[in-house]
């Protein structure tokens, strides 16, 4: 059916835009697909690289690469066909192999990739990279000739294709060239969209058009240009998109009460919408005193959302009462968070054994640089001091430094913002989310694991989800994570730009914007 939708579509044909699309981001750490660690990274390899499925406007799967394909065994083996006018961008066509290839190397726990488990549904997957398999050509991804792919499961996975738009092919003869490093800008190549023109990380990378692109495009960019600019630096952002320095904006790293003022400022070139995000505190449960459960309860019982959101940050998102799974992703639970209530909280802190915080040590917490969000730590701060008679420290640090560190040391207290990342289904969150998120936390818990594998097996989704709810209620109720807020999307955008999709999922795709004729 989507074959047949994609036959009937024309688009319109745009000249080229004579205009370099000018855009604030952050440094991706990498461009190697298999390395992509945060939104900043994905956000480029969307750009590079396409995969077996697309997502469209709407968060539905469409075809790519794979022209079509057969589900059989019910349900537990997929044959994809490729298309056969895919290239890479030196030239080399794409086969079946390079993504074998780049699966496997995924799986590879050489490669170190953090969303591994992501692939856990593919038969042996799990088993290889936990190493309990060394060989892997003993997991379920083979290709029975250069256009034919063929992958198992565990067992039947009624999201399996929606995942398969997170992963991508790697060129296979790059690698074999050029080991690790085939992905760096003097050597990688890619089959998307877009290719690399210029890539130096701290300052600027620059994209252009991959003249070998087989796909469509419904917009005319011909060529970007992604500034790498500090979060922190909202005034100069912001007076880089008044000059015409920027030609879009993301406020949602701005002051809240310096977002009215712009909104206002700019009402002609502001973009709002819902994002399927969550931003949640973390506490390491492995490292004392937040291995105990009633320290935990203790720290979030003593914080008022509510206030928070309205007073710190001027009302301009919504206070996090539900689950993980933010509202809009299919699952969320709108009330099984903990209320405020800071007379339980100093109880429970002195059944731990620190009556009114006499003898708990100071606390330490991490936290990336954020305008927008560095009300919350203050708050976090006081309320924590003035109910439970705990010392805190927030160490505020950038991009960089916070990565490294929530990867090699994690803090006893951190933030996670999460947002949906490769379909809009609670898996996302309880799953992927919560691989990552057990970096910094160190959570554990046999039932939460055993409740989330279960979800990931059925087909009915009223039953689906009802197991997703009672693995969220012991996420919440163990305090590994605490949602404090949910996002929305805040944009500035210039009038020539057009066909902007808000979308965590859809949002940016270079290829689909148009650049309307500007003065500049």
């Amino acid at each position: 059916m989507w074959q047949r939708a994609i036959r009937k579509q024309s688009p319109q044909k745009f000249t080229p835009a004579e205009k370099t699309l000018r855009l604030p981001w952050q440094d991706p750490l990498s461009l190697d697909p298999n390395k992509a660690f945060n939104v900043y990274a994905w956000g480029i390899v969307r750009q590079l690289f396409s995969r077996l499925v697309e997502f469209g406007p709407d968060g539905e799967i469409i075809p790519d690469i794979a022209k079509t394909w057969e589900v059989m065994e019910d349900g537990k083996k997929y044959v994809f066909h490729l298309r056969n006018d895919v290239l890479w961008s030196d030239g080399t066509p794409l086969t079946a192999e390079d993504f074998e290839f780049g699966w496997k190397r995924l799986l590879d726990p050489a490669t170190g990739w953090i969303h591994a488990s992501l692939m856990y549904d593919i038969k042996g997957g799990r088993a290889y990279h936990q190493g309990e398999i060394t060989d892997p050509d003993r997991m379920g991804i083979y290709t029975l000739d250069d256009k034919t792919l063929v992958v198992e499961l565990e067992e039947p996975t009624g999201y399996f294709l929606s995942m398969l738009g997170y992963v991508c092919p790697v060129p296979r003869h790059l690698f074999i060239k050029y080991g690790e490093d085939w992905a760096s800008a003097e050597h990688i190549v890619t089959n998307g969209a877009f290719l690399v023109k210029y890539c130096c990380r701290k300052e600027a990378i620059t994209l252009v058009q991959n003249p070998a692109y087989y796909g469509t495009r419904s917009g005319n960019v011909k060529e970007v240009q992604l500034q790498m600019i500090p979060l922190q630096k909202w005034a100069a952002l912001l007076q880089r998109y008044q000059e015409d320095d920027l030609d879009a904006l993301d406020l949602t790293t701005f002051p809240t009460k310096e977002i009215d003022i712009i909104r206002s400022r700019f009402a002609g070139e502001y973009l709002t919408g819902p994002d399927f995000l969550s931003y949640s505190l973390g506490f390491n449960t492995s490292m004392p005193p937040f291995n105990n459960l009633l320290v935990r309860l203790a720290f979030v019982k003593a914080i008022d959302k509510t206030f928070m959101v309205e007073v710190q940050l001027n009302n301009h998102v919504r206070a996090a009462m539900g689950g993980f799974i933010p509202p809009g992703i299919p699952g969320h639970s709108s009330d099984i968070n903990f209320p405020y209530d800071p007379d339980h909280a100093k109880s429970l802190l002195a059944q731990a054994g620190y009556l009114e915080g006499k003898g708990f040590p100071k606390v330490h917490a991490l936290y990336l640089d954020n305008p927008y969000r560095n009300p919350i730590f203050e708050y976090l701060r006081q309320q924590w001091h003035e109910i439970l008679g705990v010392q805190s420290t927030f160490e505020v640090v950038g991009w960089e430094e916070y990565v490294r560190r929530i990867l090699e040391d994690p803090p006893q207290i951190s933030a996670m913002t999460w947002l949906a990342q490769y379909h809009t289904d609670p898996d996302d969150f309880m799953k992927v989310g919560m691989s990552h998120a057990r970096i910094f936390t160190k959570w554990e818990n046999e039932d939460y694991d055993a409740l989330v594998d279960q979800a990931r097996r059925l087909t009915d989704q009223a039953e689906r989800l009802k197991l997703y709810n009672q693995a969220e209620r012991i996420l919440i109720d163990e305090v590994a994570l605490h949602p404090l807020i949910y996002g929305q999307i805040d944009l500035l955008v210039k009038p020539f730009l057009k066909q902007i999709k808000l979308s965590s999922l859809y949002n940016w795709r270079f290829k689909d914007i148009l650049v309307e004729s500007s003065p500049f």
